[in-house]
C-alpha cells in the first residue's frame, strides 16, 4: 500500500492510492509518516521509497482516470510539475490537452485518444506547452492499469524531456541537408571508393564530368576504375603508393576516359579512412576537370615556344642586316668576274672548270644569303594568285635528275582547284627544301618520294587544331620512307640553324625557311614521322579564288645597250671595274665615280651627257637615295637605277621622281638588270 500525504503536502504527491475495501472502512487518517514494524511495516517502507523514487525521477509521471469523460489527471509526481510547471492543483481535473502544445500534430492527438479509449499503449514525441508558454519536446508513454477492482480504468504517463535531443536532431538534420546540397550541387566530383578500384558513392558532377547521365549510372557501369577510367593505368599504381605513404593525395594530374572514348584532364585529392583497428575502409576524394586549363597551358607553351623561334628569327635578321652589305659587294665582285672570265672563249680546260666550280659556289653563297635575308624581310614579297600543280611537276622532274637510281618520285596531283596567293619563287624553295630533305633521309638504302596535291575544306574544329579559319585549302603533302624522326628531332626541325646532318652537308635553315614562307602565306605546315617507316609533311595554303597567272617557262635572255651613257657610282673599286667591263660587254659607254660626291660634281658639269646613273646606295658621304634627289634638282628626269646588299632598301615611294627609281639587290642579276635599263632609258619622258 502506498503512503498517502496531506493535501498540502505538494512535494510528495503520491502516483496512485489503492486502498482495498476493508481499509476503507477503518476510516484511518493517514498520518503522513510510513508505518513500521512487522512484515505490514516493512511494506508500508518498500511502497514510500518506490513513490519517493518516482516523486524524484527526473520525468513528469502521472495518472489518469478513464471512469470520467475526457479522462481527467488524477495524480501527478513532482517530476511532472517540474516538467510542465503545473502545480497539483493546477493539473488535477485537467486532461492531456492541459500540456500538449499548439504544434502537436492532428495525426498524434488522434492517436493518442484512440490509446486512452481503447486501453492500448502509446509512445511517441509531442510538443509541449509548459505553463510558463515555453514549449518543449517530451517522449509521452502512455500504459493501461488493471487493477483488481477495477481492471484497465487506469492509465499511468509519462513525459521525459527530449528537447537536447531534438535541437541535437535539428541540427544534424542541418548539417545533413547542408552536406547533401553541397554533395549533389558541387561543381567538383565527389566520390567514394573502395581500395581495390570500385565506387561506392559518387555525385552528379562527377557522373556528368565522366559522360554519365547520373550517379546510378556511372555507378552500375564502371567495375573497375584502373582499367575503365585510367588512360594509364599506372597512375592508379601511383595513387595507391601516395595515398599508402602519407594517407592523401593531393593535386595528382592525370588523363581519364569519359563514357564517349573522350580524354579529359582531372586533379584529384583524396584521402584515406579507416575504422577503429586502423583498417582501411574506403577513399573518398574531390575531383576537378582541369582540361581548359591543361589546354591553355598547351597553347602558353606553344605561344612561347613560337615567341622564341620569333626571337631567334629577330636574332637572324639583326645580324643577316649587319652583314648584307659586305657580303653582298663580296659576292657582286666573284660572280661578276666569273661570268666575265666564263664569257672569253679562249679560257678552257682545267681553268674554265675551275671558274665553273668559282661561279657554282658563288650562286650558293648568294642563294644562301638570299635565304638569310627572308628571315628579317618586313616587307611582303610580290603574291600573286599561283597554280600549284605545274610548279610541283616541275621540281619533281629538277630534282629527279639528281635522285639515285634507288629513290622513286612521284606526284599525285588530285585537284585541278590548287590557286594559292603565293610568291612562285617561294613555292619553289619550299618544294625543293622538301624534296632534297626528303632525298637525304632515303639516300642509304633508298625509297619513294611522293608529292601531294588535294583541296580540302575544314571545318570549325580541324581548323582551330592548325590554328587555321574554317574554309577551303589547298593541301601540299611531301612523303617519303625514310629512316623517319624522333619525337626529340621533330621537336626542334624549325628551329633556324637545326640540321641532322654531318657538318658540311646543310645549313639549317631549310626547314625553318619553309616554316616562314608558309606562314606568310597565312598557311599552316603539320609533320608526322615515324622510325623506319617515313616521313610526311603537310602543308596548307589557303584557296585563291582569283586567276592563276601564267609562269613563262623561257629563259630571259640579256638585252643590249644602244651605247648610251652611264655614270656608275659605287665605293668598292672592285665592284666599280667588274661593272665598267660586264656593261660595256652589254653595249654601254661608261664613267665610273668611287665617291657620291664626286660623282655629283661630274654630273652637274654636263647633265645632258649621261642618259642613265646607276649609284649604290650605302656610301660613306652620300647615300645613293640622297644623290638620286640631287641629281634630280640638276635634271628631273634623270632615271637611276639604286643597288644596295641591305635587308631595308631604300623606298622612293615618296619621291616626286619616283617612276624614274628602279632598286636592284646586290649580287646584281646583270640579266635582270638589262631588262630594267631598258625600260627606264625607253620610258617616255614627261
Amino acid at each position: 500500500m502506498l503512503p498517502m500525504y496531506r493535501n498540502g503536502d505538494c512535494s510528495r504527491t503520491p502516483l496512485l492510492i489503492y486502498m482495498p475495501a476493508n481499509e476503507k472502512q477503518n476510516n484511518a487518517e493517514p498520518s503522513g509518516q510510513p508505518v513500521s514494524g512487522g512484515m505490514e511495516g516493512g511494506r508500508v517502507l518498500s511502497d514510500f521509497l518506490l513513490a519517493e523514487a518516482l516523486n524524484r525521477l527526473p520525468m513528469g509521471i502521472f495518472v489518469c482516470d478513464g471512469k470520467w469523460p475526457g479522462f481527467p489527471i488524477t495524480q501527478t509526481s513532482g517530476g511532472f510539475t517540474a516538467l510542465t510547471h503545473y502545480s497539483v492543483e493546477e493539473a488535477v481535473g485537467r486532461n492531456l490537452r492541459l500540456f500538449l502544445g499548439p504544434g502537436t500534430s492532428v495525426e498524434v492527438i488522434s492517436s493518442i485518444q484512440k490509446a486512452i479509449i481503447e486501453r492500448k499503449p502509446f509512445q511517441g514525441e509531442v510538443l509541449c506547452c509548459r505553463h510558463d508558454s515555453a514549449l518543449v519536446w517530451c517522449e509521452l508513454v502512455l500504459t493501461p492499469l488493471s487493477l483488481p477492482d477495477a481492471p484497465a480504468r487506469y492509465i499511468a504517463g509519462s513525459l521525459r524531456d527530449i528537447t537536447a535531443r531534438k535541437h541535437r536532431e535539428e541540427q544534424l538534420k542541418d548539417a545533413e541537408a547542408n552536406y547533401r546540397g553541397m554533395f549533389e550541387n558541387s561543381v567538383d566530383g565527389i566520390y567514394q571508393s573502395t581500395p581495390d578500384g570500385r565506387f561506392i558513392t559518387v555525385n552528379p558532377a562527377l557522373a556528368r564530368m565522366y559522360g554519365y547521365q547520373n550517379p546510378r549510372e556511372l555507378l552500375e557501369s564502371v567495375s573497375n576504375i584502373q582499367t575503365q577510367i585510367y588512360v594509364d593505368p599506372s597512375f592508379r599504381e601511383r595513387f595507391r603508393r601516395e595515398i599508402e605513404q602519407s594517407g592523401v593525395v593531393r593535386a595528382l594530374e592525370y588523363q581519364v576516359r569519359r563514357r564517349d572514348d573522350s580524354v579529359i584532364w582531372i586533379s584529384e585529392c583524396a584521402r584515406e579512412v579507416r575504422d577503429t583497428s586502423g583498417a582501411l575502409r574506403y577513399y573518398e576524394g574531390f575531383i576537378s576537370d582541369i582540361t581548359l586549363r591543361k589546354e591553355a597551358e598547351a597553347d602558353r607553351t606553344r605561344l612561347e615556344k613560337e615567341r622564341a623561334q620569333a626571337q631567334k628569327l629577330e636574332a637572324i635578321g639583326t645580324l643577316a642586316g649587319g652583314i648584307a652589305h659586305d657580303f653582298n659587294n663580296m659576292l657582286c665582285v666573284i660572280l661578276g668576274y666569273a661570268e666575265l672570265s666564263l664569257a672569253d672563249k679562249q679560257i678552257t680546260g682545267i681553268s674554265r672548270r675551275n671558274l665553273d666550280a668559282i661561279l657554282k659556289s658563288a650562286t650558293r653563297a648568294k642563294d644562301l644569303g638570299r635565304r638569310i635575308l627572308t628571315f628579317s624581310r618586313t616587307t611582303e614579297p610580290e603574291r600573286k594568285p599561283l597554280k600549284l600543280g605545274p610548279i610541283i611537276k616541275e621540281c619533281a622532274k629538277l630534282l629527279n635528275a639528281a635522285l639515285p637510281s634507288s629513290v622513286e618520285i612521284s606526284h599525285a596531283i588530285q585537284t585541278d582547284d590548287d590557286v594559292v596567293m603565293a610568291d612562285p619563287t617561294e613555292i619553289h624553295q619550299v618544294l625543293m627544301n622538301l624534296g632534297t630533305n626528303a632525298m637525304h633521309a632515303m639516300h642509304r638504302h633508298g625509297g619513294r618520294l611522293e608529292y601531294g596535291l588535294r583541296t580540302i575544306e575544314l571545318e570549325m574544329t580541324s581548323a582551330a587544331e592548325l590554328g587555321l579559319s574554317r574554309g577551303k585549302y589547298v593541301c601540299l603533302s611531301v612523303r617519303d620512307t625514310g629512316h623517319g624522326m624522333t619525337s626529340e628531332i621533330l621537336d626542334n626541325i624549325f628551329d633556324p640553324f637545326f640540321t641532322t646532318k654531318p657538318a658540311g652537308e646543310g645549313t639549317g635553315l631549310g626547314l625553318a625557311l619553309v616554316q616562314r614562307i608558309v606562314n606568310r602565306c597565312g598557311g599552316h605546315i603539320a609533320v608526322e614521322s615515324e622510325i623506319g617507316v617515313g616521313t610526311i609533311f603537310r602543308i596548307y595554303f589557303p584557296r585563291c579564288s582569283e586567276m592563276p597567272v601564267a609562269i613563262s617557262s623561257s629563259e630571259p635572255q640579256i638585252l643590249s645597250g644602244n651605247r648610251e651613257h652611264l655614270l656608275v657610282v659605287d665605293d668598292e673599286i672592285s665592284i666599280l671595274s667588274m661593272m665598267q667591263q660586264r656593261l660595256r660587254r652589254m653595249g654601254y659607254r661608261v664613267i665610273t665615280r668611287a665617291d657620291s660626291v664626286a660623282a655629283l660634281e661630274t654630273f652637274r658639269s654636263e647633265p645632258d651627257k649621261y642618259d642613265l646613273v646607276i649609284t649604290d646606295h650605302t656610301m660613306p658621304t652620300m647615300l645613293g637615295a640622297e644623290l638620286a634627289e640631287k641629281l634630280a634638282e640638276i635634271r628631273p628626269n634623270i632615271p637611276v637605277v639604286v643597288m644596295t646588299g641591305l635587308n631595308h632598301p631604300p623606298g622612293f615611294a615618296d619621291s616626286r621622281h619616283k617612276e624614274r627609281r628602279v632598286l636592284v639587290r646586290k649580287p646584281i642579276d646583270f640579266v635582270d638588270l638589262s631588262h630594267r635599263l631598258r625600260g627606264l632609258l625607253e620610258q617616255p619622258v614627261s
